[in-house]
């Protein structure tokens, strides 16, 4: 955790992805403002209150990250040349131009959390660039309820 102050929180990460579908690396960072407990006290604890007390929690969130991709078996084929991951070598096939793939991609995932007395709600959105330079970007959204009993 970079910073922690009582409403503010900035947090840091990174992934690796290693694998027959994707190959890459990727860094973020979460920027939480508002009413909440530490983003690491808890899965649920993040979401929903106590039932039994009068607590609200509401916060927004920023997640921008950037990815660094090596390989990705979606968008440019297969990494195995041999065996039974060949596919389909029937020369009368017509085939599809090939796509390119983009070895950079960027996403920002954003959103907001509302709980009170055990039951909360969560809307996040995601824009993703695209896995390939002629197909568009994405994006995809999520509306979340959550229960404590």
């Amino acid at each position: 955790m970079l910073v922690d102050i009582r409403h503010f929180e900035i947090i840091y990460g990174g992934d690796m992805l290693i694998g027959t579908m994707m190959n890459g690396i990727a860094a973020h960072a979460t920027l939480r403002v508002g009413k909440m407990p530490s983003y690491f006290a808890g899965y649920m604890e993040q979401f929903t209150t106590q039932p039994d007390k009068q607590q609200l929690k509401a916060y927004i969130f920023l997640q921008p990250s950037i990815s660094a991709v090596a390989h990705n078996t979606m968008v440019e084929g297969n990494i195995f040349h041999g065996g039974i991951f060949n596919g389909d070598k029937n020369p009368e096939k017509k085939t599809e131009p090939a796509l390119e793939s983009h070895h950079h991609m960027t996403c920002l995932d954003m959103g907001g959390v509302v709980a009170y007395r055990g039951i909360g709600a969560s809307f996040t959105y995601k824009l993703l660039s695209s896995f390939a330079r002629t197909l568009p970007g994405q994006a995809v959204g999520n509306i979340s309820v959550y229960i404590r009993l």
